[in-house]
Parts: C-alpha cells; structure tokens; sequence
C-alpha cells in the first residue's frame, strides 16, 4: 500500500521569534511527531510513502532519509 504525507507547516506561532521549525518535527512525547505518523503508517502495512514538503526540508530528510 501506498500513503501520502503532507507536512508542510511552518510552526512560527509557537517557537521564538527568528527560529523556524516545521510542525510536524515538533517533538511529541520522545520524538519528532512525524516519526511517529510514519512508525503507524508502517505498523498498518504501508510499504510506500511519499512526504509532500515545501520549505525547510533538510530535517525531514535527515529524520527519514529517502526509504
């Protein structure tokens, strides 16, 4: 099966002035909330998933790699 990820928000309104940080990299519990998005996503038998990004993309391709 295949899934689409769209994590694209820019979370200005919660994190100091001048630092910019995706929502989805913003820590849930003990990890990134999209690592955990993608954990269930794998856990429910998806093999493929294509994350839709627009700005900063850098850390989520570090977090995820390319598969």
């Amino acid at each position: 099966m295949r899934a689409v990820i769209i994590a694209t928000g820019e979370g200005t309104h919660q994190t100091p002035v001048g630092e910019r940080r995706l929502m989805p990299m913003m820590p849930l519990l003990d990890r990134p909330f999209l690592q955990h998005v993608v954990e269930r996503l794998v856990a429910q038998g998806f093999d493929s998933l294509d994350v839709v990004l627009s700005h900063l993309p850098r850390p989520v391709e570090a977090l995820i790699g390319d598969g």
